[in-house]
């Protein structure tokens, strides 16, 4: 699973405006067993993961800690992509994931 830290954004009427780019947390989770792979993304890094147990995984992505973050269910591709942007001000905007799955 590709895991891609999109950083912070700032909503500014129609347009959104990259500002500061922080580290960020995330955790891999099978719902089936309940395993689990966890680590930190550093600022503007992605990295490749080996999902731990089978398929379908939940995805959470966010701040340090994750005070602020975005889950993901039910993702069935190992191969997944998923990006977490988290925008500002919060609220009424908050983090968000993105999830693409490789076209066959």
């Amino acid at each position: 699973m590709n895991l891609i830290n999109l950083g912070n954004a700032s909503v500014k009427g129609d347009a959104i405006e990259y500002s500061e780019q922080g580290v960020m947390d995330f955790e891999i989770k099978s719902e089936v067993g309940g395993e689990t792979v966890s680590g930190t993304l550093g600022a503007s890094e992605y990295t490749s993961v080996t999902p731990a147990g089978s398929s379908p995984w939940t995805v959470k992505m966010g701040s340090s800690n994750f005070s602020r973050s975005a889950t993901a269910s039910g993702i069935t591709a190992a191969d997944a992509s998923v990006s977490c942007l988290i925008a500002f001000p919060i609220p009424p905007n908050d983090a968000h994931l993105f999830v693409d799955t490789r076209k066959s």
